[in-house]
């Protein structure tokens, strides 16, 4: 598979994923009282960084954190597991690892595995980083632009 069709249907699957698994992490963080906090809350983006620092942290989150984030787990955690188990219990722990990492989202992390598997998916479909990246990047690009940047704004 292509990187450009991978990153396609990874879109779709990440898309439709994550709006469920949200959803389910919004009930059950309800129901138990486990912590949900929201990205621009872990964050803590504030207007008095101004222009230059939200343009700052912007780029370290959506170009640095993606290359490296990715480089580790679906560069060379995923490869390492796929030696000594099968591909789908190698996206499983791969996705399991990289939402450990995010648990400072309280239940919400739960959202980052499922993003986590499908970057592993797409690094197993295509054989190479770039889908997996570029979906990363995106990712994390809608999440400033949803969650982030509105809370630097006026007021």
């Amino acid at each position: 598979m292509t990187s450009a069709k991978a990153f396609g249907f990874g879109l779709f699957y990440v898309s439709a994923g994550a709006w469920r698994t949200i959803r389910w992490v919004n009930a059950v963080s309800r129901l138990s009282g486990l912590p949900n906090r929201a990205v621009s809350d872990v964050i803590g983006i504030s207007p008095a960084w101004g222009p230059s620092g939200i343009a700052l942290f912007a780029f370290a989150d959506v170009v640095v954190a993606p290359f490296a984030e990715e480089y580790l787990y679906r560069g060379v955690l995923l490869p390492w597991l796929t030696t000594w188990m099968n591909r789908s219990a190698a996206m499983a722990w791969c996705a399991l690892a990289f939402g450990a990492v995010h648990l400072y989202y309280g239940a919400g992390a739960a959202v980052t595995v499922v993003g986590g598997l499908v970057m592993a998916w797409a690094r197993l479909e295509t054989g190479k980083l770039r889908a997996s990246v570029a979906l990363h990047m995106a990712w994390n690009a809608v999440t400033i632009a949803a969650f982030v940047l509105p809370s630097a704004g006026p007021g």
